[in-house]
């Protein structure tokens, strides 16, 4: 009888802990309402939750109803228990708002406070990755409302009183505008590929003309109205907004757009258990257009995989393709591998929601959507056969992404593409210009005051050509290192690439033809200067045309008016050199008041007889030729006027992107 009683004594102990050790797997107890701490393992994590809870409407009446999402951030999470209520934030006690209703299977009520069913638990201990709950908002209040949860993931680690991403307005404010929409949830069974678009239905109004394309035509409507403000964005925002940077990532045109509401594109993503969901987002959407987003290894378009959203023919479809080089082909069943749940078209405004499949292949390219991908962003014209190019409106991601990330993505700035033009422009505009003009019209000037045991015009004339070279070579490495080889644009289109390549050969050559220069006096010095001036000239006049070129390159984005800019500083550099060349045969030719034997294409004459011919009695006496103040006042006049203008010049490049005028 002793053994017997040890048994019982023994088997009672082992369940106890067993039911110890599950933690209260069958919910919470009332008990923990106030401090929502678990009443198993330590104390709770202080990291971030890797849960959230997100009201899908953050605008309610009082009696109304909302669903409320719990959610992992990383799809292979899971949470085995919880405990959520609504609170008054502004009340310093814990008081329970409203209710639970038609609590999903494997959960239960809770009454923390008094009320009726006005918190929500877990039923069992199974893993969750997702939970679509309902709350319905009490009658006798409003005001602003916040869910807090606590997630466990498993008996030793759990997060407590976790604030919901946003609050919720509950009150009679004459409509209720959804925060995020909620996607339609499909089985296994209804995802399956391939999937045939179904047909369009077109409504109008006298004010809005509206295109609708839904699988399911119970799916609640999409709103293009202004919305209720969201967690990470400021007040109106259109409903594709809502949610990014919480419950799935965002891709915007146009640098910081989606922090601030204003992107003429989006793209988002967010993965859905075992799918993968994407939006797409355009607004003032012109008939036969597209916005699409391109899944790419590198940062250059080229053997890409693309979904569309395209409005055709007054048809919302969803599409996929294929970018081989700089051309894109829609793939022979465009519809396979892609789920299109939602399409619209409203007041300009064109969205697009689909299911991607998560493994593909394309010829002999594999794509899985688990792994990193650079996001391509687009925009542009499309007909029945296909999208079109996209000409400016294109954006790149900054880094590589991975699809189960949360967050506004930053945009590839171009910086080197940036680099390189404020280099050339510097190079060409400012230091090239500058040392021409030191070389031909000031070799009288500050004469018998040098620097190094060199005369001045000349030290300053090197060292502005050697700022060109070295600009020139570093801008022309960066652009080959930016498009990885040589462009695709063809030269009959532009011939910028090839013209920058004659301009940088030139000027590469020109130190190493001033090196091996004969000397002053010698019978072959006029070829040097020949020589050294033409190249010199040709690589100049070959750089601004080759700036004058760039501004109608779509990866330079910058604006038409730079080019009022450029013909602004050609117009000051041709006026200058005439100034101060009829200055110089004024003052200095033969028969004038005070004649010169130097000045400037003198020396470019060959059988000079004399060698003292480039010398005269002004530098003889180390005495500035006749002239010399008007000459320095025309200095500073062109210094300050060419640089203020390749500054605004490098200004607007890397202040760009600039859209398409």
């Amino acid at each position: 009888m002793k053994r017997r009683m040890l048994q019982v004594v023994f088997l009672l102990t082992l369940v106890g802990s067993i039911h110890k050790s599950n933690g209260y797997g069958r919910g919470a107890p009332d008990t923990t309402c106030s401090s929502m701490m678990p009443r198993h393992g330590p104390n709770a994590q202080t990291s971030p939750s890797p849960f959230t809870t997100t009201p899908l409407k953050t605008s309610v009446e009082p009696g109304g109803q909302i669903t409320v999402r719990l959610a992992a951030i990383n799809p292979a999470d899971n949470f085995r228990g919880f405990l959520i209520h609504a609170t008054n934030p502004a009340s310093p006690s814990i008081v329970a708002l409203g209710s639970f209703i038609n609590p999903p299977p494997n959960t239960k009520t809770l009454t923390c406070s008094p009320g009726l069913q006005n918190s929500l638990t877990h039923g069992d201990g199974r893993g969750k990755a997702t939970l679509d709950i309902t709350w319905q908002a009490p009658t006798d209040f409003q005001g602003e409302v916040q869910f807090r949860a606590t997630f466990v993931k498993d008996y030793n680690t759990f997060w407590t009183q976790v604030p919901a991403v946003a609050l919720v307005r509950v009150g009679r404010s004459g409509g209720v505008t959804p925060a995020y929409q909620a996607p339609t949830t499909y089985s296994r069974d209804q995802a399956s590929y391939p999937y045939v678009p179904p047909s369009t239905t077109t409504s109008a109004t006298t004010t809005t003309r509206i295109v609708s394309t839904s699988p399911n035509p119970s799916t609640t409507q999409w709103s293009f109205a202004k919305q209720t403000p969201a967690p990470m964005a400021s007040a109106q925002l259109p409903s594709v907004y809502m949610g990014c940077g919480d419950v799935k990532g965002c891709f915007g045109l146009g640098g910081t757009c989606v922090q601030e509401g204003s992107c003429s594109a989006m793209v988002t993503y967010a993965v859905k258990g075992q799918r993968y969901e994407f939006e797409l987002w355009a607004t003032n959407t012109p008939p036969n257009s597209y916005v699409a987003v391109a899944f790419s290894n590198d940062n250059l378009m080229g053997d890409d995989s693309v979904s569309e959203c395209t409005l055709v023919n007054g048809r919302v479809n969803a599409y996929m393709s294929y970018n081989e080089g700089k051309s894109n082909t829609r793939l022979r069943d465009p519809t396979n591998g892609l789920k299109l749940i939602e399409g619209k078209y409203s007041d300009g405004n064109l969205y697009c929601r689909f299911e991607r499949q998560a493994q593909f292949v394309i010829g002999d390219k594999h794509f899985d959507m688990a792994k990193d991908y650079l996001l391509f962003l687009a925009r542009g014209p499309a007909s029945d056969n296909g999208i079109s190019y996209h000409d400016r409106q294109k954006t790149v991601s900054s880094r590589a992404v991975r699809l189960a990330e949360t967050g506004a993505v930053g945009a590839n700035r171009g910086t080197l593409v940036k680099l390189h033009g404020a280099f050339m422009v510097a190079a060409w505009m400012f230091a090239a210009s500058c040392g021409i003009l030191f070389a031909r019209y000031f070799r009288l000037t500050w004469v018998g005051k040098q620097f190094m045991g060199k005369d001045l015009w000349f030290v300053s004339h090197r060292m502005l050509m050697v700022i060109t070279w070295i600009l020139t070579v570093i801008a022309f490495i960066l652009i080959f290192i930016e498009l990885g080889g040589w462009t695709s644009l063809p030269v009959t289109t532009n011939p910028h690439a090839v013209i920058g390549v004659v301009t940088t050969v030139l000027a590469f050559i020109q130190p190493f033809m001033a090196y091996f220069r004969p000397h002053p006096g010698t019978p072959k010095r006029f070829i040097f200067n020949w020589a050294h001036w033409l190249v010199g000239n040709s690589s100049h006049i070959l750089g601004i045309v080759c700036i004058f070129l760039a501004v109608d390159l779509d990866k330079a984005a910058i604006p038409y008016w730079v080019n009022w800019l450029l013909v602004s500083y050609v117009a000051v550099h041709a006026a200058t050199h005439l100034v101060l060349s009829l200055a110089q045969c004024c003052y200095h030719a033969d028969g004038s008041r005070k004649p010169t034997a130097v000045f400037a294409m003198r020396d470019l004459a060959p059988h000079q007889s004399n060698q003292n011919h480039f010398y005269s009695t002004q530098q003889d006496k180390k005495e500035d030729a006749h002239g010399s103040t008007f000459r320095r006042v025309m200095l500073a006049f062109y210094i300050l006027l060419v640089a203020g203008f390749a500054a605004a010049v490098i200004a607007t490049i890397v202040t760009g992107p600039w859209a398409k005028q």
